[in-house]
């Protein structure tokens, strides 16, 4: 399989500093900076003494990188200001790969799906001209509140992909495992454009980034999916706070991908 990552939204509520002091205390290079992380005034600094150390990042959606958290909805207006300045940033240090969530909406979903486009196409630009790929990260449907997720089901899916061909597309097996049907045809509709692949696991019913185990649903079909396509474990370790644990996790999950 190729490359396993560690999510830092697998390390909530300590500071970048110390997630990736107890993920490197693990023996794990290659780091997705994410949230969960706490924001602070030394987050940057960190990730920049970590990268130049050999800690090798790629970046999904809000990540944390600034002592102010700033969330964004691809569905609505964002700071084009605040995404240049994010862009400039990654490509300082030296990450390729970046991912995002296509947004959701309460209402006039025609009209928040073309301003999501338009994010989209004007962020796949910005990333372009600094040698970053975007990729786009499919999602799940909201049972419980009153907004919903593009990119939710099958049809959704199909509908950017002909609008973009040549997108990357971030697949979550995770979300998929909350969809009703046609999990197996996602797989088989993004399997040759794929930018990374997010793992973790969950009830059916919520997104809880749980412990993957010997019955996570997409296990059986791996083998549906390209072998050089990097991993992104997002599994929740927050109760775990030393490297050993840390280590002790990431490989049995390695394991269990490689049988």
């Amino acid at each position: 399989m190729g490359t396993i990552y560690l999510s830092l939204s697998a390390c909530g509520g300590i500071s970048t500093r110390q997630a990736l002091a107890d993920i490197t205390a693990a023996g794990i290079k290659y780091v997705e900076l994410a949230i969960g992380v706490k924001p602070d005034p030394d987050a940057a600094a960190a990730i920049a003494e970590y990268r130049a150390s050999g800690t090798i990042f790629r970046a999904h959606h809000a990540f944390v990188w600034e002592p102010i958290h700033r969330p964004f909805n691809l569905a609505k207006k964002i700071d084009r200001d605040y995404f240049q300045r994010k862009i400039e940033w990654l490509a300082k240090m030296s990450v390729t790969a970046y991912s995002v969530h296509p947004g959701s909406y309460t209402d006039c979903p025609e009209a928040a799906w073309d301003l999501f486009l338009t994010n989209l196409a004007w962020l796949r630009t910005q990333c372009s001209s600094h040698n970053i790929e975007l990729g786009i990260e499919t999602m799940y449907p909201i049972r419980t509140e009153n907004r919903r997720y593009f990119l939710d089901d099958l049809n959704s899916i199909d509908r950017l992909h002909k609008i973009l061909p040549d997108l990357k597309w971030v697949l979550d097996l995770a979300h998929l495992n909350l969809w009703q049907e046609h999990r197996l045809e996602a797989i088989d509709l993004l399997g040759d454009r794929l930018l990374e692949i997010h793992i973790s696991d969950n009830d059916g019913h919520r997104d809880l980034h749980t412990a993957i185990n010997e019955k996570t649903w997409w296990l059986p079909y791996l083998e549906r999916l390209p072998t050089s396509v990097p991993y992104v474990l997002e599994t929740r370790l927050t109760p775990i706070r030393s490297g050993h644990s840390i280590a002790i996790e990431y490989q049995r999950v390695v394991k269990l991908i490689n049988n």
